[in-house]
Protein backbone atom coordinates (compact mmCIF):
# COMPACT_ATOMS: atom_id res chain seq x y z
CA UNK A 1 0.00 0.00 0.00
CA UNK A 2 1.28 3.11 -1.31
CA UNK A 3 -0.33 6.52 -1.22
CA UNK A 4 1.46 9.39 -2.74
CA UNK A 5 0.32 12.58 -3.07
CA UNK A 6 -0.73 12.10 -6.60
CA UNK A 7 -3.67 10.26 -5.10
CA UNK A 8 -4.63 12.63 -2.42
CA UNK A 9 -4.77 15.71 -3.92
CA UNK A 10 -7.50 15.66 -6.58
CA UNK A 11 -9.62 14.85 -3.86
CA UNK A 12 -8.29 17.44 -1.39
CA UNK A 13 -8.63 19.78 -4.40
CA UNK A 14 -12.05 18.60 -5.80
CA UNK A 15 -13.70 18.98 -2.04
CA UNK A 16 -12.39 22.56 -1.99
CA UNK A 17 -14.43 23.97 -5.38
CA UNK A 18 -16.92 21.98 -4.04
CA UNK A 19 -16.92 24.60 -0.96
CA UNK A 20 -15.35 27.95 -2.34
CA UNK A 21 -18.44 29.45 -3.43
CA UNK A 22 -20.03 29.33 0.12
CA UNK A 23 -16.10 30.15 1.87
CA UNK A 24 -15.59 32.71 -1.04
CA UNK A 25 -19.00 34.33 -1.08
CA UNK A 26 -19.45 34.05 -5.14
CA UNK A 27 -23.11 31.37 -4.51
CA UNK A 28 -25.25 34.39 -6.29
CA UNK A 29 -22.59 34.30 -9.53
CA UNK A 30 -24.43 30.93 -10.95
CA UNK A 31 -22.17 30.91 -13.85
CA UNK A 32 -19.15 30.57 -11.11
CA UNK A 33 -21.44 28.88 -8.75
CA UNK A 34 -22.11 25.92 -10.88
CA UNK A 35 -18.88 25.52 -12.46
CA UNK A 36 -17.13 25.07 -9.18
CA UNK A 37 -19.91 22.57 -8.23
CA UNK A 38 -19.49 20.51 -11.62
CA UNK A 39 -15.87 20.76 -11.90
CA UNK A 40 -15.47 20.34 -8.34
CA UNK A 41 -17.17 16.84 -7.73
CA UNK A 42 -15.91 15.56 -11.28
CA UNK A 43 -12.62 16.50 -9.69
CA UNK A 44 -13.20 14.88 -5.92
CA UNK A 45 -14.70 11.68 -7.59
CA UNK A 46 -12.06 11.16 -9.81
CA UNK A 47 -9.47 11.64 -6.71
CA UNK A 48 -11.72 9.27 -5.00
CA UNK A 49 -11.75 6.97 -7.92
CA UNK A 50 -7.93 7.10 -8.00
CA UNK A 51 -7.34 6.84 -4.26
CA UNK A 52 -9.96 3.73 -4.06
CA UNK A 53 -7.57 1.76 -6.90
CA UNK A 54 -4.78 2.68 -5.64
CA UNK A 55 -5.72 1.56 -1.92
CA UNK A 56 -6.37 -1.88 -0.97
CA UNK A 57 -9.49 -1.50 -1.30
CA UNK A 58 -12.89 -1.66 0.70
CA UNK A 59 -13.70 -4.40 3.10
CA UNK A 60 -10.07 -6.39 1.98
CA UNK A 61 -11.04 -6.30 -1.88
CA UNK A 62 -8.74 -5.60 -3.81
CA UNK A 63 -9.96 -4.44 -7.20
CA UNK A 64 -6.26 -4.11 -9.13
CA UNK A 65 -5.69 -7.24 -8.36
CA UNK A 66 -4.05 -9.76 -10.97
CA UNK A 67 -5.05 -13.72 -10.72
CA UNK A 68 -2.41 -16.13 -11.44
Amino acid sequence: MKLGYGNIVPLILGLWLLISPYVLGFVEQPAAYWNAMIVGALTALSGAIGLYWSWDGLFGMVPHQQKA
